[in-house]
């Protein structure tokens, strides 16, 4: 079974002409109606291994057909975005709504007017709508979960299940992630049987043209150091994660105050400031984003070359996330961290979790030199 030629038209317009291991694993099943649990690395191209053979399965069916969600507004912005991508690009007219809380519900519900053949959103928003009889999903075939890791979990599989039941019996269940350990394998079988299961790397990787250093420092040096290490890397774009988003806001500041162009996005921001952030460093109208991990999946920029991390993240899975910002399309990259000696077990776990060796580094007279 192959994909529909507009869209394989579509991919060389996007200037894709080889599909990654996942996307072209993922077709043949998909295509067959069958329930898929694919895990492959960050930024190997999960999206378009779910959104080709769904689009290309449904190129000519315009009632909604397929239900999506992620748990993060900024992820089910990502997927209408590639959605409206590829359906520009190959001709076939697919529309899709992003469906969240926290915004104007008006505004949502003149979107479903449209009649769109995809929803994007989080579980719990698209389930209300459904029960307010505001969506009808009695054609939906396919219900795709993107980043399984962080849903198909005990805190969320209860209202999952539910929003499930909503579905025909038979529909087909599709989950992907970067990870996908034992525990979420079991739960993923409360929602369906059968899974044909698509791991395309054994192990998680990190591309290997993606550098890795880290600055000790003491605590109270951890963001003066951050202006220092944006001088020495000669960066003039790039993300900065910090584990807490209080110290988003202070360091936003201290940018700002020494004339860096810095904008702040963590869980405070609402989606019209969010949205008109992400926009302006897309397009380089902000040259250093400051952010808690609530941004570090779903965002997608090109050609960034560099990430700083102010401390490192408990869970080495969240670093990955975290680096794989940055060096996209096999560009290269420095992912920075900037570190307390309590914290050189963060560095030993992150090694050992993806096979990377993270140099130690100093910062001395505005240069990166051995640490």
């Amino acid at each position: 079974m192959e994909l529909d030629n507009r869209l394989i038209s579509g991919l060389h317009k996007l200037g894709i002409d080889k599909l990654t291991s996942i996307q072209q694993e993922s077709i043949e099943p998909a295509l067959s109606g069958r329930n898929i649990m694919g895990c492959s690395g960050t930024g190997t191209g999960k999206t378009f291994a779910y959104l080709l053979p769904t689009i290309s399965a449904n190129a000519d069916n315009h009632t909604l057909y397929a239900v999506i969600i992620a748990p993060s507004k900024e992820l089910c912005i990502q997927i209408c975005s590639e959605i409206n991508q590829l359906s520009n690009k190959s001709g076939i007219p697919v529309t899709a709504a992003a469906l969240f809380g926290g915004v104007n519900t008006k505004r949502q519900l003149q979107t479903l007017k449209s009649k769109p053949n995809i929803v994007v959103g989080t579980y719990q928003r698209i389930y209300e709508l459904i029960k307010e009889r505001r969506i009808s999903v009695h054609n939906v075939r396919t219900f795709i979960i993107d980043e399984a890791d962080k849903l198909v979990n005990k805190d969320n599989i209860e209202g999952i299940l539910e929003l499930r039941k909503c579905f025909m019996r038979d529909i087909q269940v599709m989950l992907y992630s970067a990870t996908i350990n034992v525990s979420t394998q079991n739960t993923a079988a409360l929602l369906a049987d059968n899974f044909t299961k698509i791991f395309a790397n054994d192990k998680i990787t990190i591309p290997a043209n993606i550098e890795h250093m880290y600055v000790v420092v003491e605590r109270r040096d951890k963001i003066e150091t951050v202006r220092k290490a944006i001088k020495a890397l000669n960066t003039k774009h790039c993300i900065i994660f910090s584990n807490s988003r209080y110290d988003t806001e202070e360091i936003t500041q201290k940018l700002e105050y020494h004339h860096y162009n810095a904008g702040c996005l963590n869980a405070d921001c609402d989606k019209n400031t969010r949205r008109q952030l992400i926009d302006k460093f897309a397009a380089g109208k902000v040259d250093y984003l400051v952010c808690s991990d609530v941004a570090a999946r779903g965002l997608d920029f090109k050609k960034l070359d560099c990430v700083i991390n102010i401390g490192l993240p408990q869970n080495p899975v969240d670093y990955l996330h975290r680096c794989g910002r940055c060096g996209r399309d096999g560009n290269k990259a420095i992912c920075m961290s900037i570190i307390t000696e309590n914290e050189l077990s963060n560095i030993k776990a992150c090694q050992k979790a993806f096979g990377i060796n993270m140099l130690k580094k100093k910062l001395y007279q505005g240069r990166i030199v051995r640490g």
